[in-house]
């Protein structure tokens, strides 16, 4: 018979079967799920320690992130008591050819320190760049404060021990570069570079004839056959050549609006092709676009127009220059936007690079006639748009070293920049590519952070 006291002392071991069922489950989760906690920061461990070293990591999930499409991913890492003491951010960079760079990179929370970078190997079509120039580039960014930029990326040119002016960024070699229609009297403008440890040691400037009966500019002027005001052509040429070596940045010639400079002696001539070309060599450089490349370059042209090279065409001459003009073809050098409108002129190097992105037109589409070719050298003419204008009075160079050479570095202002580095010697995508990433994670974080410029 169920009495009472036997009822109730059924209840009490229910109760107790029933709260130890409960503490056991509870803490049979507890211990599975700080072993799955266990197991995560491992693998954090794993993957983030080389960046930035912490005790703790956690994903977040903040709001500013719907801004930041680029960052895929955002860590926080914690000390050993749990103080918050930087960031991982993972960002891919997608270049408009379609190429990307997938990354990791570690930033303090104080100071803004870059402490590690590394790439993540799942590009569909990754980037070029070495595992030894990715620890090139982490020796130059690490321990640095963001935002970055290169140092090519600054105007004017910075002193050295040797007092040599240098403009940053220029990789050894010979570089070249050619006018790609021929003035009024048939003569294409070249000018031709070699830089040495940074410095420019050797410049020549000069012009071939398309009519192979007339000798270059320099031999004609010393013959007499070519003449102009002041000293000969010859003379001015080496003048300006040699003033180049010693200024070493075309900036610092302080060409004027008319073309003619006032502070390299007995220089009277128009030096505009020579000061246009002289920077795109030196563009040329810091893409590391040797002159080999850029008669390649010129090949992929004449191939894409005549299923030919320079060579079998026959328009190169015995000094080996390729003598060339395309006036039938005026708009075949242009960039175009999505609705077919021209939107710039090409040299060569950027030609290639338009055409190896596969967004350049057929060439039906780019090469009818358009307006007549005119020769700034010999005819008065308006400023190029090309040639950069720091706003300050016509033919003087401020040298005040803070002008530079554009506004904004991925949309951050250049006065914000706190940090410039040399990059890769002859890799400038990816050099870009990995401060683009750094960059990107300086402006989410200064969003998120409250950050001021």
């Amino acid at each position: 018979m169920m009495t009472r006291q036997l009822l109730r002392r059924m209840m009490i071991e229910i109760i107790a079967i029933a709260i130890i069922s409960i503490i056991v489950l509870a803490g049979g989760e507890w211990l599975a799920g700080n072993k799955a906690d266990s197991r995560l920061q491992s693998e954090y461990s794993t993957e983030f320690s080389d960046v930035l070293p912490a005790a703790d990591y956690r994903e977040l999930y903040p709001s500013e992130l719907s801004n930041f499409g680029d960052i895929k991913h955002l860590y926080a890492a914690y000390d050993d008591e749990g103080v918050e003491i930087g960031y991982i951010i993972d960002v891919v960079v997608t270049n408009r050819d379609g190429s990307s760079l997938h990354l990791l990179e570690g930033i303090r929370a104080d100071g803004a320190l870059v402490t590690g970078i590394k790439r993540i190997n799942d590009e569909s079509d990754p980037v070029e760049i070495s595992s030894e120039e990715l620890d090139q580039i982490s020796l130059q960014t690490t321990g640095r404060k963001i935002p970055m930029a290169l140092s090519s990326e600054r105007h004017s040119a910075s002193e050295t021990d040797d007092t040599v002016q240098r403009l940053g960024g220029l990789c050894e070699g010979t570089y070249y570069a050619q006018r790609q229609f021929a003035n009024r009297n048939g003569y294409i403008d070249y000018v031709e570079i070699d830089v040495t440890e940074g410095v420019i040691t050797r410049v020549q400037w000069d012009a071939f004839n398309i009519d192979p009966t007339t000798p270059n500019r320099r031999e004609a002027s010393l013959t007499g056959a070519y003449t102009i005001s002041g000293e000969n052509w010859a003379t001015q040429s080496y003048n300006l050549c040699h003033a180049l070596i010693d200024l070493q940045d075309p900036a610092r010639l302080a060409m004027k609006s008319d073309g003619t400079t006032e502070i390299v002696d007995g220089v009277t001539t128009n030096i505009r092709d020579f000061v246009e070309l002289a920077n795109e060599c030196i563009d040329n450089s810091r893409a590391g676009f040797t002159k080999a490349d850029y008669y390649e370059g010129m090949d992929l042209a004449f191939m894409r127009l005549f299923d030919m090279d320079a060579e079998e065409l026959g328009v190169v001459n015995d000094d080996g220059f390729v003598v060339y003009s395309f006036d039938e073809y005026p708009n075949y050098f242009k960039a175009y936007d999505d609705a077919g409108n021209i939107v710039s002129d090409l040299n060569i190097r950027e030609f290639v690079e338009y055409v190896n992105s596969g967004t350049v037109p057929s060439d039906e589409e780019t090469t009818g006639q358009s307006e007549e070719y005119t020769d700034e050298t010999e005819a008065a003419s308006e400023p190029s748009a090309s040639v950069y204008n720091d706003g300050s009075e016509d033919g003087i160079v401020n040298n005040s070293g803070d002008s530079v050479l554009t506004d904004s570095v991925d949309g951050i202002p250049m006065s914000e920049i706190v940090t410039y580095i040399e990059g890769l010697s002859g890799n400038v995508t990816a050099s870009h590519n990995v401060l683009t990433a750094l960059n990107t994670g300086y402006k989410f974080l200064k969003q998120y952070l409250d950050w001021l410029a």
